[in-house]
């Protein structure tokens, strides 16, 4: 028996039917709850180990705002105090600091409570809602309640991807299951595909600035293959991703007096970068935390894109004066990304009291022995290489069997865009686990789709 007769079983067993056939409503409320009962689950022994974050958490289990890292807790913190989308970092007042859609969503629920428990879980009920919701619009005409639920289960299977999707403050946990979204529906048969994934296509040019590649590409790509006048709605995705960059363009020009684009979408980006392109950038990366490499305490600045233009002056006379040693950074950036199989956890140098220590206080003969060694193997991490390279041979093979007719492969040309859009920013600046969780997410989607035709599931 294989183990496609074993999830056969159990599939049947959720539903009515005798044997697998289109996705009936009379199941779907039976899935619904199962599936966001096992969320909450997930959810809530998440949050059991988020709390061991004691300073983010107080005694009451209630989350302290202005302590949610990667930049999060100045700006939420405004939010539900004082209503204003404005953070402080560096001693310099920021408007454009981060992309809004997290901030807005952790707002709205702490808004309502503070409790944990309440924030993450809800978080993540509204967060894989739309995602049932969208699958079954998507798919319930032309799949099988075995690729529904198999669709369902993408975002759940492997661990690591599971714990980045829970999470509260990564972006990726929003982005990974919004992209998986967006692939779905571009072979969905369903008639408003196209309006769906201009509405995610808008959302996530507000996630996550990294994006902007795929946010503005795609629709073009898309509009170029299914060019017809008559038919208006497949320019849905531009028009989205025309709105997105004129609504947060005209924010920023609002506020700060500039229209932010590209790279300016948000303006941590310079600094960003700026860790990618320190000379102790291959002595650092991946076992030990980038964010050390920061000269911020060095400055003084007074203005937010003074902040920016700073950091982006200091980036481009690195590259001017540094190119052939940030071109080889490439290739461990590569071997990250595809072969990597250790756990990541960015080894942070400690005093007795538990303060982090300056990285300058550090004598060179004692350095490395201070830093954690990346040396523990993460099944996940194994079983995300595995299934990227194996998706990414599968994708070539097939390309260069059909090299006459590969403009008609449109599921191969569609996944190696996905990947290709989403390792650019990766690849110029640096990629841990959590960034790569949408990739490996969608190289599952990627087999699902093979498997599906192969075996019509």
């Amino acid at each position: 028996m294989t183990i496609y007769n074993y999830f056969e079983k159990l599939i049947l067993l959720l539903t009515t039917e005798k044997k697998i056939t289109a996705i009936k409503k009379k199941d779907l409320l039976k899935i619904y709850f199962i599936y966001i009962f096992l969320i909450c689950i997930s959810s809530l022994f998440f949050s059991l180990f988020y709390i061991k974050k004691l300073n983010v958490i107080d005694n009451n289990y209630n989350i302290i705002l202005e302590n949610i890292p990667f930049f999060f807790g100045s700006l939420v913190s405004n939010l539900v105090n004082n209503g204003e989308y404005i953070q402080k970092e560096f001693g310099v007042t920021f408007y454009l600091f981060r992309l809004p859609l997290l901030p807005l969503l952790i707002t709205i629920l702490a808004k309502i409570s503070k409790n944990i428990f309440f924030i993450i879980a809800f978080k993540n009920i509204i967060i894989f809602t739309i995602y049932f919701v969208i699958s079954y619009i998507s798919f319930k005409k032309n799949k099988t309640t075995a690729f529904f639920i198999f669709f369902l289960l993408i975002p759940l299977v492997i661990p690591y991807n599971l714990i980045v999707a829970l999470n509260l403050e990564y972006e990726d946990s929003i982005s990974s299951v919004f992209l998986i979204l967006i692939f779905g529906l571009i072979f969905s048969k369903n008639r408003y595909n196209f309006i769906y994934i201009g509405i995610f296509l808008f959302l996530l040019y507000f996630t996550k600035s990294s994006f902007f590649f795929l946010v503005i590409i795609l629709p073009i790509i898309i509009i170029i293959e299914n060019f017809n006048l008559k038919n208006n709605i497949k320019y849905t995705p531009l028009l989205a991703s025309i709105l997105a960059i004129i609504i947060w363009g005209s924010f920023g020009l609002y506020k700060t007096g500039r229209f932010p684009f590209g790279s300016e979408l948000s303006t941590s980006h310079s600094y960003t970068l700026s860790l990618a392109l320190n000379k102790d950038f291959k002595r650092y990366y991946p076992g030990i935390t980038v964010d050390l490499l920061s000269e911020n305490s060095k400055i003084i600045i007074k203005s937010e894109w003074e902040f920016y233009d700073y950091y982006n002056n200091l980036n481009k006379i690195y590259l001017k004066n540094n190119t052939n040693e940030y071109l080889s950074n490439i290739f461990i950036k590569l071997k990250f990304i595809f072969f990597n199989i250790f756990n990541d956890t960015s080894g942070v140098p400690l005093d007795n009291k538990g303060d982090v220590i300056n990285i300058s206080d550090l004598p060179n003969k004692n350095f490395d022995k201070i830093f954690f060694p990346l040396d523990k193997i993460n099944i996940s991490h194994i079983i995300s290489k595995i299934i990227l390279n194996i998706s990414i041979i599968i994708c070539i093979i097939k390309l260069l069997k059909n090299y006459k007719n590969s403009l008609k492969l449109n599921l191969e040309i569609y996944f190696l865009l996905f990947i290709i859009l989403n390792l650019i920013p990766h690849i110029i600046g640096w990629a841990y686990s959590r960034h790569l969780v949408a990739i490996s997410n969608l190289c599952l989607l990627y087999l699902l789709f093979i498997i599906e035709k192969k075996y019509k599931i």
